[in-house]
């Protein structure tokens, strides 16, 4: 962990012992959560979107890699309070996890769902906490009702 986060995690834990949940309401302090959970996500997400955009089929490694990434940015997400890049996290694990059973799996709303959670992350860079895009997240949830 650098230092600067060490600062900046003690200034967290600082305000958030004075004032407590209130805290958050603090446009400095979500600021600096947000810092936080770039810092953790940003590799993740990256390192998504490049598997997501290997050639299909994608082996079992690839599929067990991307997973684990997801695994890693919803529970990320959910310890940050970001529920939206934890919903769409949670959503493409179902989705992969129904694609490994298919013979001819198309990978391609996976990628679109890895490139919604790039914007939702460049977004959150500049302090806008937006949802997923509903397209994106409906097509998820309705591919993995099938």
């Amino acid at each position: 962990m650098s230092n600067e986060r060490t600062k900046l995690e003690r200034r967290l834990l600082g305000k958030f012992n004075r004032m407590g949940t209130q805290a958050l309401d603090d446009d400095a302090v979500l600021q600096s959560i947000h810092q936080i959970a770039l810092e953790l996500l940003e590799p993740r997400v990256l390192h998504l979107n490049d598997l997501c955009s290997e050639p299909a089929p994608w082996t079992e490694d690839i599929a067990s890699s991307i997973v684990d990434e997801l695994h890693s940015i919803a529970s990320i997400s959910h310890e940050q309070g970001l529920s939206g890049l934890q919903v769409l996290a949670e959503e493409l694990i179902n989705h992969v996890l129904t694609l490994t059973a298919q013979t001819d799996p198309d990978t391609s709303l996976t990628l679109f769902g890895a490139q919604d959670l790039l914007r939702m992350l460049h977004e959150l860079a500049v302090g806008i906490n937006k949802p997923p895009n509903p397209e994106v997240l409906l097509s998820l949830q309705g591919a993995n009702r099938l």
